[in-house]
């Protein structure tokens, strides 16, 4: 059954990181130069209107992160639940995790 959960969490965090990161990149580096180069100064109003129906996809997939994320954390062997950088998976996860919470600042 542990690997059975492990397996959904796993599957459920990484489609949550490429919603989240995918449409970020997407809205980034394809929406707004597109929409500035055809639409020109009406851009705005098209980028407002993406960003209405991108931001709760895309607070729902950090929701979903930090719910598969914990499960993730508590089921896996190699997290102590200390805040002792004990082995090299901690270290990992603890950079991973400035990144993210930078993300979500730099967006919110």
């Amino acid at each position: 059954m542990k690997d059975l959960i492990l397996l959904m969490a796993s599957w459920l965090h990484l489609i949550a990181t490429v919603m989240w990161i995918g449409g970020t990149g997407f809205v980034l580096f394809i929406a707004i130069p597109s929409s500035r180069k055809v639409m020109g100064a009406d851009a705005g109003k098209l980028m407002t209107e993406i960003t209405k129906r991108f931001t709760p996809l895309a607070n729902y997939s950090i929701a979903l992160l930090l719910v598969t994320g914990s499960a993730l954390a508590v089921l896996n062997d190699r997290f102590s639940g200390s805040a002792v950088f004990e082995n090299r998976w901690i270290v990992v996860l603890a950079a991973k995790h400035v990144l993210v919470f930078t993300m979500i600042a730099l967006v919110q």
